[in-house]
C-alpha cells in the first residue's frame, strides 16, 4: 500500500518534540500512514476513524496503536486537556459549517493549555478533487456522488480559530501529489491558548 504524500509530517517533528508533545489524538486516521509516522517517532497515538474497515487495516499494520471507532460529529470519550496534539489530516472537511465549528470546539476541549492542532483541509483551489463540483449545500460545501466535502479559503480557515482561543503558528496553502493528482489544500498549526 502506497502512502499519499507521506513525508508531510516530517518538518513538524522537531517542533512537536520542542513543545513536549507526547499524547496524540488522530482524527480520521484512514489507513494509518500518519499514525505510523508518529508512532515510529515515539508518540503515544490514539487513532480514530468512523470506518471499521480502516481501523482493521491500521490494526493489522500497527497492532500496538490504540484505536477507536468514532464518528467525529459526536463528542469524544476523553477527559478535557487529555492530549498534547490533535492531528486531523484531510478529515475535517466533510461537515457543514456549524458542525465543523462544534468539532473545533471539541478539539479545543481535548487539548491541554498550549496544546496543538495540526490539520489539513481541502482548498477552494482543489479542482482535481472536486472543488466547485456537485450540488451546492452551503458556501464552498458540495455533495457529489453521495459524499459531502467542504473547500476552504484562507479566511474561512482562520474563521474557525478565534484569536481569543487560538494562536496561529502556521497556515498556508500547498499543492501536494495525492493519488497521482495535484491536490490543493490548507495546512495549519494552531496552538490553544492557556
Amino acid at each position: 500500500m502506497t502512502a499519499p504524500d507521506q513525508e508531510w509530517l516530517t518538518p513538524y517533528l522537531p517542533l512537536l518534540r520542542g513543545q513536549m508533545v507526547h499524547h496524540v489524538l488522530e482524527i480520521g486516521c484512514g489507513a494509518g500512514f500518519d499514525t505510523e509516522c508518529l508512532a515510529a517517532e515515539g508518540f503515544d497515538v490514539t487513532a480514530t476513524d468512523f470506518s471499521m474497515n480502516a481501523l482493521s487495516i491500521v490494526r493489522e499494520r500497527l497492532p500496538a496503536v490504540k484505536l477507536l471507532l468514532h464518528n467525529t460529529r459526536d463528542p469524544f470519550p476523553f477527559s478535557s486537556d487529555a492530549f498534547d496534539l490533535v492531528l486531523a489530516s484531510l478529515s475535517l472537511h466533510y461537515f457543514d459549517e456549524r458542525t465543523t465549528r462544534e468539532i473545533v470546539d471539541e478539539i479545543k476541549r481535548l487539548l491541554r493549555p498550549k496544546g496543538l492542532l495540526l490539520f489539513r483541509v481541502n482548498s477552494t483551489s482543489d479542482h482535481s478533487f472536486g472543488s466547485g463540483q456537485g450540488d451546492l449545500l452551503e458556501q464552498h460545501f458540495f455533495v457529489q456522488d453521495g459524499i459531502r466535502r467542504r473547500y476552504f479559503t484562507e479566511d474561512s480557515c482562520r474563521g474557525l480559530f478565534p484569536a481569543s482561543d487560538w494562536e496561529e503558528l502556521v497556515l498556508e496553502e500547498k499543492v501536494v501529489e495525492r493519488y497521482r493528482k495535484s491536490k490543493a489544500l490548507y495546512e495549519g498549526l494552531m496552538q490553544k491558548k492557556a
